[in-house]
């Protein structure tokens, strides 16, 4: 038995009319949107996972998990294919998984701007003293756009290197070691490693004049950690969750079809009750029914570097066989077994005022949360979760929890302003009205409400702004600062 490591169409033709035209198609569409969303509750079960397993900060790509696992399946059988595909929620045909796999490859290579550029691969490293299966180079390469690359592994160090500077290149220096020299052993026979990469700006950019020190609450007993803090006013895409009970936000990249998703708390404490709701984190149904309201929008700037030994993640979503000596992986070689004794998965993302870097190797109702809102502000001053998403396959390219700026290296890098001392920020914590007239703090867990000085309405026992110039006299412009 060889060691397996492991770094993260059928056309039917209907002659058909009018309104059973237009049936068969929704009913096809309904039937892939279902087949994705089930796909998709991958992501929220492994995204349940990490938030048991890491207090802090982390970041995967689903994208290149699932590459990695694609791989791994191909080369499996029996019990041990059937596990793999029961995690991933495939569909029972194998055609149709192949697909699901493939439709992410296929989404990203079709040509964007040159202001966003993604790339996602997959390379299978096999040694060259065995007969590597020819269904099994064909299928990964036709499904998959993946490669078989034969190398000695006698030479443990010299395929290191060259694995590393494969992911180098390919992550385009984010990346620049995935394997240590440890990582090959004499029974290691082929390492299946996936990579996807990801450089977008955003459609509307940060101004860095703007960027100002203010506080990030990791929870709200826990002292400020001053933050490099972003701010934009831009038309996005929002809504409340009554469900989590958090804000729901889409900020879109230049090329429109990718989108970063935050999702924020609306408690100061809300993170732990959310990282055990994180399993319902699913797309596409956490962005549906959103509205476009102007939003002020303020979130730190920071960078995470993030390692985690995915083996064990996914022994703990039930994904056993595979590494067991039960494993039946017959097809990367001709009459050779094999088991997969490692799997590890590697993440770097940075986030700036231009837009996002990204690397990595491997019912209830909704109800906006006041209706008639026309604008509003949020501080992402806590922790939160985020995604990076591609709109065509409803696929999440990267996720994960910013719990600390502690472990991100972007502390008092922001500029000074008017907000760069913790003196300053403590006494902003305090709303002020044009005449500087003090305002009292409002009640824990409750949002902040903004007072316009020239004219406000009473709505109950709430105030919102009222801006004549911008509204008719029937109409008041309502905005809430969270």
């Amino acid at each position: 038995m060889y060691d397996l490591r492991c770094l993260a169409v059928l056309l039917l033709v209907y002659l058909c009319s009018g309104a059973s035209c237009t049936a068969l198609d929704n009913r096809i569409g309904d039937e892939k949107e279902a087949l994705q969303t089930r796909f998709n509750f991958f992501d929220a079960d492994l995204l349940k996972e990490l938030s048991k397993s890491n207090r802090g900060n982390f970041l995967v790509s689903p994208a290149s998990i699932k590459t990695l696992l694609a791989l791994v399946l191909e080369a499996a059988d029996g019990s041990t294919f059937t596990e793999i595909r029961n995690l991933l929620r495939l569909s029972d045909n194998i055609t149709d998984a192949r697909m699901q796999l493939g439709d992410l490859q296929t989404a990203l290579q079709r040509s964007v701007s040159s202001r966003v550029i993604v790339d996602c691969v997959a390379q299978a490293f096999v040694s060259k003293a065995l007969v590597t299966n020819d269904t099994y180079t064909r299928i990964i390469k036709d499904y998959y756009d993946a490669e078989v690359n034969h190398q000695d592994f006698n030479q443990p160090q010299i395929v290191t290197n060259y694995i590393n500077s494969w992911i180098n290149t390919r992550t385009r220096g984010l990346i620049p070691t995935l394997l240590d020299q440890s990582f090959i052993t004499r029974e290691t026979y082929s390492i299946l490693v996936s990579a996807v990469y990801f450089d977008g700006k955003w459609k509307k950019e940060f101004q860095r004049r703007n960027t100002r020190s203010r506080c990030f609450y990791p929870e709200p007993d826990v002292d400020c950690q001053l933050t490099p803090m972003m701010t934009k006013t831009e038309e996005l895409f929002y809504r409340f969750d009554a469900s989590l009970d958090a804000h729901v936000l889409q900020i879109p990249y230049q090329e429109e079809r990718f989108f970063m998703v935050i999702v924020l708390p609306f408690k100061k404490d809300g993170i732990k009750q959310l990282d055990l709701d994180s399993s319902r984190l699913v797309f596409p149904a956490l962005i549906q029914k959103m509205k476009l309201l102007e939003v002020n929008l303020t979130m730190p700037r920071f960078s995470i570097e993030f390692e985690t030994k995915l083996s064990s993640v996914l022994q703990e979503m039930g994904l056993n066989e595979v590494f067991s000596p039960k494993a039946k992986l017959p097809y990367i070689f001709n009459n050779k077994q094999g088991k997969i004794s490692a799997m590890i998965h590697k993440a770097v993302m940075e986030v700036t005022e231009k837009g996002t870097k990204a690397a990595a190797g491997s019912g209830a109702s909704v109800v906006p949360l006041m209706h008639g809102l026309d604008s509003i502000s949020l501080e992402l001053n806590r922790p939160f979760y985020y995604f990076v998403c591609e709109a065509d396959t409803q696929a999440i390219l990267f996720m994960g929890r910013l719990s600390t700026m502690e472990e991100t290296g972007d502390q008092e890098r922001a500029g000074p302003g008017p907000d760069s001392t913790l003196e300053s920020l403590q006494s902003n914590n305090q709303l002020t009205t044009s005449s500087n007239q003090r305002v009292p703090p409002q009640p824990a867990n409750k949002p902040n409400l903004q007072i316009n000085p020239t004219a406000h309405v009473s709505h109950g026992a709430l105030n919102y702004p009222y801006d004549p110039a911008q509204s008719s006299s029937t109409t008041r412009r309502r905005q809430r600062v969270f």
